[in-house]
């Protein structure tokens, strides 16, 4: 047990702090100027947006200036209906291209970075103008080039229990940062 928490400690650790500073600031502006957050992920990268987009609408009430926030992930008959319809690589660019506005931002959890339904979302909001976070792991993958704001936390390749623990420990970071403002 103590090898596994030392591996996510050094994972954790490893994101750049003042990226997530930045990302911190561009969060608050985001919903001091009543932008909405859009998370997205898939797998355990999923159950971590439910829980993050969560936890902002909670600071937003507990700092008593609220945050909005939408998990794309959440509405499964949205999710399965534009997977047959469309494809599943439109699931989450397909609810933002319906659902989104100027100042918005997109932020996108995803273990190794390359997942088609996320490097599309984020193509699509490149393409609406809207700043973009990626939250990865292992060497960032692609969307960490394709994003305004990435946050890596470095881990060997296939090393998801420790990267996905620590992208909760980091969502519950920024939660409680947001609270503070």
């Amino acid at each position: 047990m103590q090898e596994y928490l030392d591996e996510v400690s050094s994972v954790a650790s490893s994101i750049d702090q003042s990226v997530l500073l930045n990302v911190i600031n561009e969060l608050n502006l985001c919903s001091a100027q009543s932008g909405t957050i859009f998370v997205a992920g898939n797998g355990g990268s999923a159950a971590i947006a439910s829980h993050f987009a969560t936890d902002l609408i909670k600071s937003g009430y507990k700092r008593g200036k609220a945050i909005k926030a939408i998990s794309l992930v959440d509405n499964v008959p949205l999710v399965t209906a534009t997977s047959n319809d469309f494809s599943f690589s439109e699931v989450f660019s397909w609810q933002l291209k319906q659902l989104s506005s100027d100042g918005d931002i997109v932020f996108v959890i995803s273990s190794s970075g390359n997942s088609e339904n996320i490097r599309n979302l984020l193509e699509v909001a490149s393409k609406l103008s809207l700043k973009t976070i990626s939250l990865s792991g292992f060497d960032g993958g692609q969307i960490a080039s394709n994003s305004n704001f990435p946050l890596i936390t470095h881990s060997k390749i296939g090393s998801y229990g420790p990267v996905e623990d620590s992208h909760s420990i980091v969502c519950h970071y920024i939660a409680l940062e947001l609270r503070k403002f």
